[in-house]
């Protein structure tokens, strides 16, 4: 079921009529559901329910649409073969963190995300749905239009994070597929961006002009054998590993063909630790060679 939003900006509270989310506005302006177009305002509806052509905070929105979220959780282990990971289904953490908050931050033409967005933050462009942990599963109402979507656990203000899934681009429509987002309580990902230049000389080289057609990326247990293989296309610029147990890694880092066989040397990078509770580590824009 929904719970109480709590925000700086607006106190939002989901009912269970219809997936209506109903907001009053602690900003000290009563004026936004008056029924009377202010200043800075675009649209006043005599409500404060977004999703319905005028939004929250009384400007102009699309049409609304239901989009439904799911959430789990597991633990992670490498395979006695050590060539593999496996995943352990798991429960919400418990103690303070019982809530799972659905969040949507709209993004312009670019992908760029618009305004700040979180939890404990709901506004005209960050869209905030809150659960019960335990739940699993939550459908809500978004104006149509494209969003960064996540899925955070939290405690039941939004102030304080156990952890939060991937996020992922999503089109709010007609036909708005599901989300659905993982939580690893014990293991995270590598996160890469990648730079290209030749081998012999260093000139800078662009995936074309390699040709280079994707990029290895090897995660390999530090002072053993066990690691997981993980590929991404070249032209993405960047790649999220598969979900990896928490310890201390050696990354290798490496270009490939259309028949993934390698074209360049190895980068190799040492000492690279993957923390717990779904977190992401960084290993920044790599350079690759390519011969």
């Amino acid at each position: 079921m929904n719970k109480l939003v709590m925000g700086s900006l607006l106190t939002v509270v989901a009912t269970s009529f219809g997936g209506c989310i109903f907001t009053s506005d602690d900003t000290g302006n009563a004026s936004c559901g008056d029924g009377f177009i202010d200043p800075g305002e675009t649209c006043d509806d005599a409500n404060n329910v977004r999703g319905d052509g005028c939004s929250a905070v009384c400007q102009t929105e699309g049409a609304g649409f239901n989009s439904t979220s799911n959430w789990n959780f597991a633990t992670i282990a490498f395979n006695g073969a050590g060539t593999d990971t496996v995943q352990t289904p798991g429960a919400c953490p418990g103690g303070q963190f019982t809530t799972a908050a659905i969040v949507s931050q709209a993004v312009d033409g670019t992908g760029t995300p618009i305004g700040t967005c979180g939890p404990d933050s709901p506004s005209g462009t960050c869209f905030v749905d809150r659960y019960n942990c335990a739940d699993a599963t939550g459908t809500d109402p978004l104006p149509a239009g494209d969003y960064l979507r996540w899925i955070q656990i939290t405690n039941d203000t939004g102030t304080q994070t156990y952890a939060r899934t991937l996020s992922a681009y999503i089109t709010v429509s007609a036909s708005t597929p599901s989300f659905t987002g993982t939580i690893l309580h014990d293991g995270g990902y590598f996160l890469a961006s990648w730079s290209l230049v030749k081998t012999a000389t260093n000139a800078p080289l662009t995936c074309a002009t390699g040709p280079v057609d994707g990029i290895a990326l090897d995660s390999t247990v530090t002072g053993a054998s066990s690691a997981v293989a993980d590929s991404f296309t070249c032209t993405d610029g960047f790649g999220t590993t598969a979900g990896l147990p928490d310890g201390s890694y050696t990354v290798s880092v490496q270009a490939i063909d259309a028949q993934s066989a390698a074209i360049g040397p190895a980068t190799v990078l040492t000492n690279k630790t993957i923390g717990v509770q779904n977190a992401i580590t960084d290993l920044g824009d790599i350079t690759i060679k390519v011969d």
